[in-house]
């Protein structure tokens, strides 16, 4: 640091003058620094490594405005004034008094205590995590809404939609920022894709790094999906995508009759290490029930769920809880499918937002469709209303909740549904997953599915499908996947039973993906095919397209005569093309060939494949050459087809006769090849040069090729005496190429140095010219 600051106090020309402290805190703080102190130590550090001084501050110039514009993720703490925004459960309105919005007196339990530590630890200065894990509606959001409550007003809360988001996001998450990750599942579980694995390893290192403290990660989460993310898999299994979520979700020990001693902290560190906090179901602990019955005198909230609930389930009866199952249990026909359509969807992998469009085209399944088709217009439209109606529930959420506004999205038939998506309570939603289980999903529901899920569940639903061994309308669901983008899905198809009773109806799709240029597509269709007994069909197919030219058609076809999985006729078409001098027919032959140990009549198809253009043959004719002792040979043909400008053959020359120590014989070719015009011939000295670290062989050839008329070596002479510091040679080569070739990055960097030189006017015209602004150009010349 003294260094540092005896360079900025003898450098009169900097914009700054920091002191001892300012540069630490520059050079290894997380605020950002004031612009004109980050400039100045830019600028003596780019003069002590002999750097570009000019293009370096104006590089941290820019990278400071980039950090001073950034908008971090989340909002300021205090924004949230609302707990339902963050999805805290509404209540039920009360029969005593009306409450309708109001929460409940909240009612603290053990796991309250532990979450509130981990705030204060997180309020200290250090890292926090708390993942909350109990049954649908015992309070686990709620929980996380009453801790913060306590964070200073310097806190941010970010709250990201999806695993993308937050992956998208997270770079710009700052110190003092509350992750909420309600429902964590959503986040963990991406059904294939790696965005979950991934987000748990980038948040394992968010909370390790102190340069990003203090975070402060809050989550909920169903017990049964933290055992699947917790899971370790069998030792047959090498796959173990969730290996940084278990990290991230180690469990918490709790001691029996933990006392909390005058140190809270330091009384519950070995509690505060772990990240998942269990929720109970119930408030049945001798405390807990003080401290509801003294709640109860004054909310009525309280007391009405005191004496009806059942088994201490308080929060699930004031959530609705039984006000839902009473709306499902007596629900009509049309509704009630609605809901298990709902049930069976979440639980075979689609994500909480369910499109009513979806639903709609579902519900035959459901109720029949004799049935269906006779619901009348008014009976359907009541049927939505049944299931979305938050005023049948005493006010707490629905059935089937709305998610956007309303008046948007038509279901089916002309009946519109009130919101384009609709989310099932997470009551139903868990009990779907029991009671349901075992229900066979309708063949109407994959339809559905395949036409109108959400792109983000296509997957999940083609995996439920095959599991459930409805392999067409996996197949249906995994072309869908393929078509938006995941190609790893069309190898689920290969390998997707019940081949015959799918294989008419996806093989057209197949073919015409492989014929619009998808290589997996034909390796899957020729599979499918040759499985069903199709084999002439798969040959001609394939062979057919090899005549027109497509040369993966022809390497699929070659390698089925090479694993002898192909006919006398395949054969026969193959050595048709070779005989009329087909390029790519020639090149894959002779690989066969190659493969086979028939070298010699593999060098000979080889060598007529390069005499048509073929640069791999090319390469493979010499290589044969050289492997069989014939090296003069091979390097008498490259000198004779480089000579005649062939370029492949001057790479491949240059690389024989390197490997033949003819290094001064082959720079004498070279250079005499760039003095009469041939730039490809610098390009193989240069990589020459680089490989064996000769940077001033480059810089001199560099030169020659320049003075030679080669105007593309201008500008890297230019730069590579600009990187030794030969500043004046370099400004000279700028302002010659700038007037050359009206090269604006040349006038930019010849104006800088001026700048730096004080000779402002001349460097002006340069840096009005490189921004295309009008004036004259100075004329010079190296």
């Amino acid at each position: 640091m003294r260094d540092i600051k005896q360079l900025v106090d003898n450098d009169e020309d900097a914009p700054g003058s920091p002191s001892k402290d300012a540069i630490n805190r520059c050079l290894a703080g997380t605020e950002l620094p004031q612009q004109a102190d980050v400039l100045t130590i830019a600028r003596v550090l780019a003069r002590e490594a002999r750097w570009d001084m000019a293009r370096t501050t104006e590089k941290i110039f820019d990278l400071w405005l980039g950090a001073r514009s950034v908008e971090y993720a989340g909002e300021p703490i205090r924004n949230f004034d609302n707990p339902f925004f963050l999805r805290v459960h509404e209540v039920i309105e009360s029969d005593v008094g009306d409450m309708a919005g109001d929460l409940p007196i909240y009612i603290r339990r053990e796991h309250d205590e532990l979450l509130r530590l981990k705030v204060e630890l997180a309020v200290r200065g250090e890292s926090a995590q708390a993942m909350l894990s109990g049954e649908s509606s015992t309070g686990k959001t709620r929980a996380c809404w009453e801790a913060i409550q306590s964070l200073p007003d310097n806190w941010r809360l970010w709250a990201p939609l999806s695993a993308d988001q937050a992956l998208e996001e997270l770079p710009l998450v700052a110190p003092h920022t509350v992750i909420w990750l309600d429902e964590a599942h959503t986040f963990f579980l991406t059904n294939g894709s790696p965005s979950g694995p991934r987000l748990a390893a980038q948040l394992n290192e968010v909370l390790r790094l102190s340069r990003r403290a203090p975070i402060l990660l809050l989550g909920t989460i169903w017990p049964h999906y933290l055992s699947t993310l917790r899971a370790i898999p069998s030792r047959a299994s090498q796959d173990d995508e969730h290996a940084n979520t278990r990290r991230l979700l180690r469990s918490v020990r709790y001691r029996s009759n933990e006392r909390i001693g005058p140190d809270r902290l330091n009384g519950l560190d070995f509690r505060v290490g772990e990240s998942v906090i269990p929720v109970p179901n119930d408030f049945t602990a001798p405390a807990v029930r003080r401290q509801v019955e003294k709640a109860a005198l004054t909310d009525p909230h309280w007391a009405e769920a005191l004496a009806n609930a059942e088994d201490g389930r308080l929060t699930q009866y004031m959530a609705g809880g039984h006000e839902i199952q009473r709306r499902y249990q007596f629900a009509p026909t049309a509704a009630r499918g609605l809901i298990e359509a709902a049930m069976d969807l979440r639980r075979l992998g689609h994500g909480p937002e369910l499109p009513a469009a979806l639903l709609a085209a579902a519900l035959p399944g459901y109720i029949g469709r004799t049935a269906y088709d006779l619901l009348s217009d008014a009976e359907l439209n009541g049927a939505w209303e049944y299931v979305s109606d938050p005023g049948q529930c005493r006010g707490a959420r629905p059935p089937l909740g709305e998610v956007s506004p309303t008046g948007r999205g038509i279901p089916g038939d002309g009946v519109r549904a009130t919101a384009t998506h609709y989310r099932l309570s997470d009551l139903l939603d868990h009990e779907g997953r029991i009671v349901r289980l075992n229900h066979k999903v309708p063949a109407e529901l994959w339809r559905a599915a395949a036409d109108h899920a959400d792109r983000s569940a296509l997957l999940s639903l083609a995996d439920a499908a095959r599991t459930a061994g409805a392999y067409t309308d996996a197949c249906r669901l995994y072309v869908r996947v393929v078509e938006h983008g995941e190609q790893s899905a069309l190898f689920q198809i290969r390998d997707l039973p019940g081949r015959e009773k799918w294989a008419e109806e996806t093989l057209p799709w197949l073919q015409a993906r492989a014929e619009s240029g998808d290589l997996n597509a034909q390796h899957v269709a020729v599979h499918v095919m040759r499985s069903v007994g199709r084999f002439g069909e798969a040959e001609d197919w394939l062979w057919s397209r090899a005549e027109t030219g497509a040369i993966d058609a022809l390497r699929e076809g070659v390698r089925l005569l090479r694993a002898s999985e192909a006919g006398e006729e395949a054969q026969r078409r193959l050595e048709s093309m070779v005989a009329r001098g087909d390029r790519d027919a020639l090149a894959e032959t002779a690989d066969a060939l190659r493969a086979k140990g028939k070298v010699a009549e593999a060098i000979a198809l080889y060598k007529r494949a390069a005499d048509l253009g073929d640069p791999i043959a090319l390469r493979q004719f010499v290589m044969e050459l050289l492997d069989t002792g014939r090296g003069d040979e091979a390097l008498a043909w490259l000198r004779t087809r480089s000579d005649s400008g062939d370029v492949d053959a001057l790479g491949v020359r240059v690389e024989v006769m390197l490997s033949l120590g003819l290094y001064g014989e082959m720079l004498d070719w070279l250079r005499g090849r760039i003095s009469a015009g041939d730039f490809s011939a610098l390009t193989e000295a240069l990589a020459y040069f680089d490989e064996a670290g000769l940077e001033d062989a480059k810089l001199e050839w560099y030169q020659e090729a320049a003075v030679a008329g080669h105007t593309a070596a201008l500008m890297p002479v230019a730069d590579h005496l600009a990187a030794r510091g030969r500043t004046s040679e370099a400004l000279d080569w700028y302002r010659h190429t700038a007037i050359t070739t009206h090269n604006r990055v040349a006038m930019h960097r010849a104006g800088r140095i001026l700048l730096e030189r004080g000779k402002t006017e001349e460097a002006h015209s340069w840096l009005n010219r490189s921004a295309g602004l009008d004036g004259e150009a100075p004329q010079a010349a190296p």
